[in-house]
């Protein structure tokens, strides 16, 4: 059986827990400055990844997205570097990209390992992210404004000297066409769904064109079929 998360009925009164008196509260953040919807001063524990690549799939959605949501992918530059590291885990580590977008402050992807093993895509993807990582976050140093830079550097934790990407992963493992394509479709629209493009295929960092409109041009990535 596949599950998926459904929101939930509210509480009834009589359900809702108590809070305790005795428990203390947390103080009230005030009127702190916002960006793009979250708190500057998010902190990323270590262990806060509630998903995982299970190791019975082959074929997952798989979300990176930057710290503190900074609109980093607006740069077209930034966007290639992500692109040509796609490219490269394809031709030498076994990466399989069935579809993917690259939005302004995160990207999604579907994707799966030659091997057909979770663990090979999670060592693939683990390799992308850190060196897109490094990669991106230079690039941001020189060509964009300095307090990204040093976001970078304040999400960094204890192991490292900056973070470019948040920990979590969030790798949803597809078992079904139908959900499949629920996904697929989310991942297309979302630049509509911001705005951004009218239609999906105008967004140039996405595989819409390609499975949308049948484009056998060159995508900016190498994408594999799926047979269900």
């Amino acid at each position: 059986m596949l599950l998926r998360a459904r929101r939930g009925s509210p509480t009834p009164p009589h359900a809702r827990p108590k809070v305790s008196p005795k428990r203390p509260r947390p103080p009230p953040l005030g009127n702190q400055p916002k960006f793009l919807g979250c708190l500057p001063t998010t902190q990323y524990p270590p262990a806060m990844e509630h998903y995982r690549f299970h190791p019975d799939g082959a074929l997952f959605y798989v979300t990176f997205t930057i710290v503190d949501w900074l609109p980093v992918f607006v740069s077209a530059e930034a966007c290639q570097i992500v692109t040509e590291s796609l490219l490269y885990c394809h031709q030498h580590k076994g990466l399989r990209i069935n579809a993917y977008v690259i939005m302004p402050t995160h990207m999604h992807g579907i994707f799966f390992h030659e091997s057909f093993t979770a663990k090979a895509l999670e060592h693939t993807l683990t390799d992308f992210r850190k060196f897109t990582g490094r990669r991106v976050a230079d690039f941001s140093t020189k060509h964009l404004p300095r307090v990204f830079n040093e976001v970078f550097a304040e999400k960094s934790g204890a192991d490292r000297e900056r973070r470019f990407w948040q920990p979590s992963r969030h790798p949803v493992q597809l078992e079904t066409e139908r959900f499949w394509q629920a996904k697929l479709d989310y991942l297309h629209d979302n630049p509509c769904r911001k705005g951004l493009v009218r239609q999906p295929e105008h967004w140039r960092f996405s595989s819409a064109t390609y499975w949308l409109m049948g484009d056998e041009r060159a995508n900016e990535v190498p994408l594999s079929g799926i047979i269900w």
